[in-house]
């Protein structure tokens, strides 16, 4: 047995013989070092109570919102009103159908459940509903009023050298106010109403043709049940296309509705092919109202509409008792008329010689003739540039007349054209004359729309400084037609109340407008034109004899 302390110095010999043979070699011992691992601690999981598992309810109270409220709403294939609002449905799915005028249809599935009681929809604008009624609209604003009245009906005397037979005899007829289309009824609108469209020569806003009588009743039926209207074709007698063919009867002088049978509709107006003799206002054609379809033959709606005639009406009484109103009282006196001293050099031949006038008392409008008044009392308004308020233009001398003849038998006053001493003394400012080279001042802009000022176009009535008598747009805006033909100063003009020249073929305009010379806005300046011209730049204003304070009572319509 080895000794102990023998043993101890044997393990340190030991331990430097691997160190010896490394220096030998070059190379360092290193020593793994001994791995040590830890003892795993075990996790112990914390037991957590189990939850009760959720059960749905068998329904909820859902709401629905859309951004059309008053949508009528389907649920499952079963009407359920409008769509807003709340209801119970069952848990699960629902098929929702949403359906209103002017939008495409709306279909969607939903789940209810406890997470979904609330839904909002939003629909779309159905392009093609609104462009139908877009359309339907249109047609509706284009029917014109026709105020009742009596007129000879048949071959008058201006028709004689070519009318026919039945166009005979000529015979007193007394109509009823009715509506009645602009227009001839375009493929647009027929189309937009039948979805069909039978005209040869294609186009939206061509009138339809190569439909009979019997299509075009069918075409007003379907019409009416979309517009709530009453439309129908005209009688014979309002125009255009609709009694049973026959030769005129003179026991039904009101409102004739023609013969009570027959085998042929009538058809009026003339067309595109045919010879101009039937395009005259008495001219009568008549064919079978079922099988005659040809590409002349159209038609024109009528409507009778007491709603739309009683706004007329109450706007009409409105319109006048204004007018009315705005007349101004000048008071007679004498005043030198024509070339005076402030005219200058800017006079015209046909200004001079100056000289004096005497005229009694009248009134004048304060305002030139507006388009809401033209409107009122002719349904119509030919002017080129649109507006209530603005001056009504494009009117001939002619038209004047028929517009005052109208008027007075509305208002059953005796209005007038101005004569021309009328017009200028009142453009002087009368009796309160400064002496102005224009109507109201010698600075034309502050008192006048002027080829310098206006942009090239009228203006609203009374926006500029009226004159010494309150009247404003004497000078430009729109030429204002005087009653007198025009002449020369002299012999054949009267100096009392004077009417102008006998005779002529060219009518007096006074005060300039918008767009020419402003020369012409001078008070004594005197253009003249033929009386049947109808230029954007000419209007009227009105004058009545005298003046008192029942001239126009407040219920004289």
């Amino acid at each position: 047995m080895i000794p102990m302390d023998i043993m101890k110095k044997m393990k340190r010999v030991l331990l430097y013989i691997p160190i010896v043979i490394c220096l030998a070699y070059g190379t360092i011992p290193t020593y793994a070092q001994p791995e040590i691992t830890k003892p795993e601690k075990k996790v112990v999981k914390k037991k957590t109570p189990s939850k009760p598992k959720f059960v749905e309810k068998a329904g909820y109270d859902v709401t629905f919102s859309c951004n059309v409220p008053i949508a009528t709403m389907y649920i499952d294939g079963i009407v359920n009103g409008t769509v807003y609002g709340t209801r119970f449905l069952k848990t699960g799915d629902h098929t929702i159908k949403l359906v209103a005028k002017e939008y495409e249809d709306y279909t969607e599935t939903i789940r209810v459940n406890s997470k979904n009681t609330y839904f909002y929809f939003s629909m779309k604008k159905d392009q093609r509903e609104v462009r139908k009624q877009a359309i339907l609209k249109n047609l509706i604003s284009n029917m014109v009023y026709v105020e009742g009245g009596t007129f000879m009906m048949g071959a008058t005397s201006e028709q004689m050298s070519d009318s026919y037979s039945h166009e005979e005899p000529t015979h007193q007829v007394t109509l009823s106010s009715f509506f009645i289309g602009k227009y001839e009824v375009t493929q647009q609108e027929w189309e937009t109403v039948m979805d069909s469209n039978p005209s040869r020569y294609k186009g939206a806003k061509k009138p339809v043709e190569r439909v009979s009588w019997n299509d075009c009743q069918e075409f007003i039926r379907k019409l009416n049940q979309l517009t709530g209207k009453e439309f129908r074709l005209p009688t014979e007698a309002e125009w255009e296309y609709a009694d049973w063919y026959d030769g005129y009867s003179i026991s039904s002088n009101t409102n004739p509705q023609g013969a009570n049978s027959g085998s042929k509709r009538v058809f009026r107006g003339g067309d595109y092919y045919n010879p101009a003799i039937f395009c005259r206002v008495s001219s009568r054609s008549s064919h079978d109202p079922d099988t005659i379809r040809w590409s002349v033959i159209g038609l024109r709606l009528a409507l009778y509409d007491k709603e739309k005639e009683k706004q007329i009406v109450a706007q009409r009484k409105t319109v006048l008792k204004t007018l009315m109103n705005n007349m101004v009282y000048v008071e007679g006196g004498t005043f030198t008329m024509g070339a005076t001293s402030e005219q200058g050099s800017d006079a015209y031949s046909d200004e001079k010689p100056a000289h004096q006038v005497t005229l009694s008392s009248f009134s004048i409008g304060k305002y030139e003739v507006t388009q809401e008044e033209w409107q009122a009392v002719m349904g119509n308004n030919p002017s080129m540039f649109k507006g209530a308020r603005l001056p009504v233009e494009k009117v001939s001398w002619a038209d004047c007349q028929k517009f005052i003849k109208k008027l007075n038998e509305l208002t059953g006053k005796k209005f007038r054209l101005p004569t021309e001493a009328e017009w200028e003394y009142a453009a002087r400012g009368g009796k309160h004359s400064k002496g102005y080279k224009y109507a109201g001042s010698n600075n034309l802009d502050s008192i006048a729309w002027n080829k310098e000022n206006s942009g090239g176009k009228t203006h609203k009535v009374g926006q500029k400084k009226p004159n010494e008598l309150g009247l404003y747009d004497m000078s430009g805006n729109v030429f204002e037609w005087c009653n007198d033909w025009h002449g020369p100063y002299g012999n054949s003009f009267s100096y009392t109340n004077p009417q102008g020249a006998y005779s002529g073929t060219e009518r007096i305009e006074r005060g300039g407008d918008y767009s020419n010379n402003t020369t012409f806005c001078r008070v004594s300046c005197r253009p003249k034109r033929v009386p049947d011209t109808r230029w954007q730049i000419i209007g009227f204003r009105l004058a009545i004899d005298g003046y008192n304070s029942s001239s126009f009572p407040p219920n004289s319509l």
